[in-house]
Parts: structure tokens; C-alpha cells; sequence
């Protein structure tokens, strides 16, 4: 299997995009228009008077609780407390006014961000790139479609891997420890500081992640151990939520979310709760087998990262699409990366089906759900198989002319 170049990964990924994006597109206006499809067979993205919910959602949460989030247990009221505090200050503003502002400073700086990776030989040419790769994707479009919070994560771990590249530590660790502060999942990438062996950095973040959340839990009204106490006990309500049914299946991601599906048709006389902790030991393993792979074996920096993104979307128990805008980081990184792999053709295809809308069947136990929910977990274990397995054969090949040479 031959390598690719720069060019060639970019033209087939933007290949993919556009003929996976018109497929979708053709489908879901044959089921509205033709067939009198309403939602969710007539799109590949969430309820449409839900849009852009997930923005106020926060803010409609510290209303409820008269300006304190945890002053009420619900499984609605799971987000941190800094998450918190910055729907209060979106409040502040004006919520629309943020909402606008907010949404299309987001837009520009996708789209340049883009840009700015996909340089090709003609403003033209990259310009088009830059808009296939963003507003022909599910990804983009869902992430904008719902205007999560996520986006701004997206922001923040942008900077932390450019100040990172610059070496400037100290504004990595202030970074990643903000995002860790809004949304755990960034934690994996601590993984980065200790493979570089920069532990004094890594001990950093997680104090003033600590610190953050600690000090954002005492601005609210009842005092720190009442608001972390009720908030513990919110995100166990969630989890029976979210992780005992079938809630929050819509754009989901996980490798939990495709087992419970698989358990519909295959094994439902297995007990959902113990099956989901077979899973959690099963996660764990996967986390530790992979970030011991990660600073052991793999030398490839865009593999590493690749890695570190999919674990963040596949491991925890609901992931949404908007986790994978992340994915764009190491995709920028594997196209203008200068090393040849004889596994070129693969990645590409899988970061584009990745990328592009997949909504044609809907399981009839629940049909907001539909085949994205089992592929996408798919193309990300198939991801992450491919790198491992090639990291291993490599390292084997090394190994084996240490000893010729010994």
C-alpha cells in the first residue's frame, strides 16, 4: 500500500466529504419532501426546535436555581462549576447578544483555522477546502447546530498545541487546565507532558485544574462541600440517565453507546448495570493500555495525539459529535506531516468517514438513533488499531537491528 502525498490526503478527504455530504443530503430531502419524513428520518442532526439549546441550557439551569446550579438535584445539573460560571457571564452580557457573538467568532475561526492547515497552491483551492472540510461535515454542523459548550474546548486545546509547539509550558498548563476545569475529558492530554517527561508541568495542571473547580465551587451560595455534594449526586443521576437507557443517543460516539445498541439485538438478557461496569473495567484497561503504548512505543507525534482524541470521545460513557471536532487537530498533523506510511490510504479514509453524515437507518427500538452510533465507535477502534498495530510492527523491525547490530 503505497504512501500519499499532502495534496492527495486533502483531495480524498475533501473527496469523501462532498460525496458523503450530497448522499446525505439527497436522502434526507427524498424522505422529507417525497415521503413526508419528519424528524429524526429526515436529517442527520438533532430535534429542530431544540436548535442551539445546548448554548442556554446552562443558563436556563442557574436561573432555576436562583443563581446557584446546585441548589436543586437534577441530572441536568452535571457541568462544573467554572462552566457554570461562564453561562453566568454570558448572562452578564446579554445571552443572545453572546450567543451571536459567540457563534460566529467560532465560524471565522474555524474556517481560518482550517485554512491555515489546508494551504494549497491557490487562494481559491484552499478556500473550497476550507469549506468542504467544515460546513459539508456532521461534525461541524452538529457542533454549530447545538452550540455546546465543547466549541470553546475546541478553542482552548488549539492553543494549548501551539503554545506546546512553541515550548511556552507555562501557558499550556494555564490553558489545559482552564479546559480540564470546564470538561474533564481534556485530562488525557496530560499524556503530552508526561511523554515529553515534563512532570513538574503535568503535577501544574492538575493543581490549578483542582484549584479552579475548588475555588468556582465556593462563589455559589451553600458553600463549597454542599455545592460538590449535590453535584456528585446530580452526576449519578445522570449517569443512570444517560448510561442505564438509551438517553442521550443522538449524535453519541461512544464505545458505550454502540454496546447498549448491540445488546438490544444480540444480549438484552444481560443485566444493563452489570454489563455497564464490565464496560468501565474494560475503558479503564483500554486507557491504560494506550497511554502506556503512547509514552512506551509510539514516536509519531500525530499518532499520539490521534490516540489521546479518540480516547476522549470512545471511552466515556455518552460522548456527542461536537467531542469530535477535536479529531481536526491530529488530521491537520497527519496531512502535512512529511513521514511516509504505507498506511496513508487508510487513515485518510477513516478521518473522512469520520467526518461526513451518516444517517440512513434508524433502529426501530429508538429511531433517533441510527447507524453513526455503532460505525463511528467503529472507525475509531479500526483508528486506533492501525496506528497500534503498525507502532508495534515498527518497533519490533527496531528492535530486531538493535540486535543484528549488537
Amino acid at each position: 500500500m503505497k504512501s500519499l502525498t499532502r495534496e492527495e490526503k486533502i483531495s480524498y478527504i475533501s473527496t469523501i466529504i462532498l460525496i458523503g455530504f450530497m448522499c446525505t443530503y439527497i436522502y434526507d430531502y427524498w424522505m422529507g419532501a417525497y415521503l413526508g419524513k419528519s424528524y429524526p428520518f429526515n436529517t442527520f442532526l438533532f430535534k429542530p426546535w431544540d436548535r442551539f439549546n445546548d448554548f442556554f441550557t446552562p443558563m436556563n439551569i442557574v436561573l432555576r436555581g436562583n443563581g446557584n446550579p446546585y441548589n436543586f438535584i437534577s441530572p441536568d445539573s452535571i457541568n462544573s462549576p467554572l462552566y457554570h460560571l461562564m453561562a453566568i457571564g454570558f448572562m452578564y452580557i446579554n445571552p443572545f447578544l453572546s450567543f451571536i457573538v459567540c457563534i460566529f467568532a467560532f465560524i471565522i475561526f474555524f474556517v481560518y483555522v482550517i485554512s491555515k492547515n489546508l494551504v494549497l497552491a491557490t487562494r481559491m483551492e484552499t478556500f473550497k477546502n476550507a469549506i468542504i472540510f467544515s460546513f459539508f461535515t456532521a461534525i461541524f454542523l452538529f457542533s454549530l447546530e447545538r452550540s455546546n459548550y465543547e466549541i470553546i474546548i475546541f478553542v482552548l486545546i488549539y492553543f494549548f498545541l501551539e503554545f506546546y509547539r512553541k515550548k511556552n509550558l507555562i501557558t499550556c498548563v494555564i490553558i489545559l487546565s482552564v479546559a480540564i476545569a470546564l470538561k474533564a475529558a481534556p485530562g488525557v492530554l496530560i499524556l503530552l507532558f508526561l511523554d515529553a517527561k515534563q512532570y513538574k508541568e503535568a503535577l501544574l495542571t492538575l493543581v490549578i485544574t483542582l484549584a479552579l473547580n475548588l475555588l468556582s465551587y465556593s462563589v455559589f451560595t451553600g458553600g463549597l462541600w454542599h455545592n460538590f455534594q449535590n453535584n456528585l449526586i446530580s452526576m449519578k443521576l445522570y449517569s443512570k440517565a444517560y448510561a442505564m437507557s438509551m438517553g442521550g443517543g443522538v449524535g453519541t460516539n461512544s464505545l458505550w453507546g454502540a454496546v447498549k445498541i448491540l445488546r438490544e439485538y444480540f444480549f438484552n438478557y444481560i443485566n444493563i448495570e452489570t454489563l455497564y461496569y464490565v464496560h468501565y473495567i474494560i475503558a479503564f484497561t483500554i486507557f491504560v493500555s494506550v497511554s502506556a503504548y503512547i509514552l512506551k512505543i509510539e514516536k509519531v507525534f500525530w499518532k499520539k495525539l490521534s490516540l489521546m482524541i479518540i480516547m476522549m470521545s470512545l471511552l466515556p460513557h455518552h460522548s456527542g459529535y461536537p467531542k469530535l471536532m477535536h479529531l481536526y487537530f491530529p488530521m491537520f498533523l497527519f496531512i502535512n506531516s512529511g513521514e511516509k506510511d504505507k498506511y496513508d490510504l487508510i487513515y485518510t479514509v477513516l478521518f473522512a468517514l469520520i467526518l461526513i453524515p451518516k444517517a440512513y437507518y434508524h433502529f426501530p427500538f429508538l429511531p433517533e438513533l441510527n447507524e453513526s452510533a455503532i460505525l463511528l465507535p467503529l472507525f475509531m477502534v479500526l483508528f486506533m488499531g492501525f496506528i497500534i498495530y503498525d507502532g508495534f510492527r515498527t518497533y519490533k523491525i527496531k528492535e530486531k537491528t538493535k540486535t543484528c547490530i549488537a
